[in-house]
């Protein structure tokens, strides 16, 4: 009997160290997995936004006239406050490349970087993007290319789109006018 007690004893004390074991190994993993979500990047940014002139240029005018041909760089305008944060990152950064971490402790960076955030924080709404978009427009018997800037906004709200110029040649000219604006255009 007390046999039959000993080995009910240690498959119990087998199975609390299992319980412990699982338990931890539980708590570690969940500590590793970050409940942070991601920041778009730059690269994913531009790419919504084309995507986002392509559907509405497609809607407007209907798939089958609707080609896109080039985009110019996305550029941002940033107000003020952005510009002196990412002069403090710079100079962070300049100080860990150098591995100057003395010189990273004593200029205060670190200390002056929230204050800064909470500036630029405040301002995010004056962040605007801008890109350019050529696209062509193909009727019965003519081409159309339309060079257009699209602004947004910092929640990727389209703010305006404007033309800067928009012309016409016969259908029979695109293979010349597609030599032209890519092999000529963006050259000179």
């Amino acid at each position: 009997m007390t046999e039959g007690y000993s080995k009910l004893i240690m498959r119990l004390v087998s199975f609390s160290k299992l319980l412990v074991f699982s338990t931890l190994f539980y708590f570690l993993l969940s500590s590793c997995l970050s409940t942070h979500e991601p920041i778009e990047r730059f690269k994913q940014k531009e790419t919504t936004k084309k995507e986002n002139i392509e559907q509405m240029l497609s809607s407007q005018h209907g798939d089958s006239t609707y080609q896109s041909l080039a985009y110019g760089p996305l550029t941002v305008y940033k107000p003020e406050s952005f510009k002196q944060l990412d002069s403090l990152y710079a100079l962070k950064e300049d100080f860990i490349e150098r591995n100057d971490l003395r010189g990273l402790e004593t200029s205060e960076i670190e200390e002056k970087i929230p204050s800064y955030k909470a500036q630029a924080q405040q301002d995010i709404h004056l962040v605007k993007y801008e890109i350019e978009h050529i696209y062509s427009l193909k009727a019965r018997d003519s081409i159309s290319i339309h060079r257009t800037v699209f602004l947004y906004d910092h929640m990727d709200s389209l703010l305006s789109q404007d033309i800067l110029y928009t012309y016409s040649f016969p259908k029979e000219y695109e293979k010349m006018h597609i030599n032209y604006l890519f092999e000529y255009h963006f050259l000179t």
